[in-house]
């Protein structure tokens, strides 16, 4: 079994030539930011004497101008709508595969490092040496994020981890359900 981690489309990988048939493809796993998608359009907040066109805090987007504004708020209009329609599928009915998509609460820098506002320069290098540098195993490092959730049957826990997302100002918040992923792919495994 392969797994393929493909990040965009596939000519972001330009030296593998992949050679897959459909029947080889167990699931497609999808892993999105929040970017504070969820929160009420009141907790989008003009300040106009910031340079940065958007700063992110626990309890607000902070914007410079009424013009950025109004595009965060279109913004989260839209992808809330495709991420809870994302997250409630469980198959891609046309080809009956298994699908699963989960979060980083804001970005993923902001759940690994605590920085909501990372530096687009200095992304990747921080990410890539923080993996290698990762003592405990991922899933267990992920699972401290993860919202406190009711249930031990899976496909409810899942949900359970969208509703909390959804929520208030909860997608601010640093939290994700990525550890989640590994219960999941094991329990399509065997």
């Amino acid at each position: 079994m392969k797994l393929f981690f493909l990040k965009d489309c596939v000519h972001s990988i330009p030296s593998v030539k992949l050679s897959l048939k459909f029947k080889d493809i167990l699931s497609v796993i999808h892993i999105t930011d929040t970017d504070g998608c969820f929160i009420p359009e009141t907790a989008i907040k003009v300040k106009n004497d910031q340079e940065s066109n958007t700063i992110y805090s626990d309890n607000a987007i902070l914007v410079n101008t009424e013009l950025q504004k109004q595009r965060i708020a279109d913004r989260n209009r839209i992808k809330s709508i495709n991420v809870a329609t994302m997250s409630s599928v469980g198959s891609i009915q046309s080809q009956k595969l298994n699908y699963q998509l989960y979060y980083f609460s804001r970005n993923l820098e902001h759940v690994i490092f605590n920085n909501a506002n990372p530096d687009d320069e200095t992304k990747v290098d921080n990410v890539e040496a923080f993996v290698e540098s990762l003592s405990d195993n991922l899933e267990n490092f992920l699972a401290i994020y993860l919202p406190e959730l009711t249930s031990q049957h899976y496909p409810t826990r899942y949900s359970e981890s969208w509703t909390y997302i959804n929520s208030d100002l909860n997608s601010l918040k640093r939290g994700c359900n990525v550890s989640m992923m590994f219960e999941y792919l094991d329990s399509i495994l065997n």
